[in-house]
């Protein structure tokens, strides 16, 4: 069911991801505006994807299901609020008909099966899952995340065997030119292909970290890619 696109498609119309997210995670989120986190370089601000449940049920009749269907959400009980975000998306979900049960799994069943299935051995239609760019530049993030792996297993972390020819074309010509305008240009179209035409995903909010240190604490710095430092720390007397 999930290979079609107006299915995938209505699923991203079905939500109110930012009252999701709100009741999940308070006031330390940022709203989605695109394919990727704005943070990243390469970012496209295609503007938020508003909740529209007659759309959603439009396109689930194009697709074949005008009644809607019946799905799985699977959830790690370890991960940050896993289960309850599943819960959330499969309550906003019965809103058009597709009865979504939340599937809580263990965390170390749920990575291996995530992370190390063949395409025919995978079988979780729907799962919760974080992204992110360790680089903070697109290109890490569709290559990691998103590209065809040529064996048929997910070797990278694209954990949902999302396929998309031109969405491998446009990365592999992004990671083969040194113009950076010409590399911004691929990753906009790449991001546009994600959002709006082919959405592997659906994006809930932009999650933010939290860093709490005592004052004391002198000279902890975070890099680039959001991991804390310690060489330069001192605990000031």
């Amino acid at each position: 069911i999930m290979s079609n696109v107006k299915v995938r498609q209505a699923l991203v119309h079905a939500l109110d991801v930012n009252a999701i997210a709100e009741n999940l995670y308070g006031e330390f989120w940022n709203e989605v505006r695109g394919f990727s986190s704005h943070v990243i370089w390469g970012f496209l601000d295609e503007g938020h994807i508003d909740q529209d449940q007659e759309k959603a049920k439009q396109l689930l009749k194009e697709a074949g299901y005008p009644d809607g269907f019946e799905t799985r959400i699977y959830a790690s009980t370890t991960g940050y609020k896993y289960v309850e975000l599943a819960e959330a998306v499969s309550a906003q979900l019965a809103e058009i008909g597709v009865k979504a049960e939340v599937i809580p799994v263990e965390d170390s069943v749920y990575q291996e099966k995530i992370g190390g299935s063949r395409i025919e051995d995978f079988d979780y239609p729907l799962f919760i899952k974080e992204t992110g760019g360790r680089t903070r530049e697109f290109g890490s993030v569709v290559h990691t995340w998103y590209e065809t792996s040529p064996d048929g297993t997910n070797t990278a972390q694209n954990n949902g065997f999302y396929s998309n020819a031109e969405v491998d074309r446009l990365s592999l010509e992004a990671n083969a030119t040194m113009d950076d305008k010409a590399r911004l240009d691929l990753f906009h179209k790449i991001q546009h292909i994600c959002y709006k035409e082919d959405p592997p995903q659906i994006n809930i909010a932009e999650m933010v970290d939290i860093l709490c240190y005592s004052s004391k604490v002198e000279g902890l710095w975070c890099n680039a890619g959001g991991v804390l430092e310690f060489d330069q720390a001192v605990v000031a007397k």
